[in-house]
């Protein structure tokens, strides 16, 4: 079975659809938790 074959059906595309839609959360969390660690953190390399 080819993977345009397993997309074609309806369950399997949503599976895909919310793992990548969390993938991209997961990633945008730790961006911003790593930018609001450095903008407390009073670095010197902060510009205001």
């Amino acid at each position: 079975m080819s993977y345009v074959s397993l997309l074609r059906q309806r369950p399997v595309l949503a599976l895909w659809l919310a793992e990548t839609v969390s993938v991209f959360g997961d990633r945008f969390f730790t961006l911003a938790l790593a930018w609001t660690a450095w903008q407390r953190s009073g670095s010197p390399r902060r510009t205001p």
